[in-house]
């Protein structure tokens, strides 16, 4: 590391400690030569989805998922598990009030156990789901790019064909011309 600078360097890729958070090194893509900011594709380290208002207030994803993500934030599987987690934790909270007439802290450990199990659980699936269909996808682009320059190598050999039996044809009223004319 130059003296004063105060990036990390691994070959193209430059890490900023300060704009890290909560202890997470960001990946920032900078030109070789200076230290403008390169936007990431989508599925590689250091994509920021633009959609999301999540990833853009935090200015990197938030999730590893999120690298392969282009939903707007309400539509994002991580928010909907938020909102699934508040509304079980407010519904067993109020059943256990509504059962015991207070809130134990047994009931307190036992919803918020349950909550960071399926929490963990539904990062597992969620991750792979995602990560598969950003595959999937690009399978899909990938096939369907090399589709069409199948299709425009078929063209241009069964118009190569075609124009070869022209050809041929050709040179067959030729030869019996030439043989007439003898």
């Amino acid at each position: 590391m130059e003296k004063g600078e105060k990036f990390q360097s691994f070959g193209k890729l430059r890490i900023d400690p300060e704009q890290s958070r909560m202890g997470q090194k960001e990946k920032i893509r900078t030109s070789p030569s200076a230290r403008t900011l390169i936007p990431s594709e989508l599925g590689k380290t250091g994509y920021i989805n633009e959609n999301c208002w999540l990833a853009k207030t935090l200015n990197y994803s938030p999730a590893k998922r999120c690298q392969y993500c282009e939903l707007k934030f309400p539509n994002c599987l991580f928010f909907q598990y938020l909102i699934i987690s508040l509304i079980l934790i407010l519904f067993l909270l109020a059943l256990s009030f509504l059962i015991e007439g207070k809130i134990s802290k047994l009931v307190i450990i036992s919803i918020f156990v349950f909550v960071i199990i399926y929490g963990y659980f539904f990062n597992k699936s969620t991750e792979k789901i995602i990560e598969a269909n950003f595959a999937q996808r690009k399978t899909r682009e990938e096939i369907e790019k090399r589709k069409e320059d199948l299709e425009k190598f078929y063209k241009l050999t069964v118009g190569r064909e075609l124009r070869m039996v022209e050809l041929k044809k050709q040179i067959k009223e030729l030869e019996e011309k030439l043989k007439k004319e003898e």
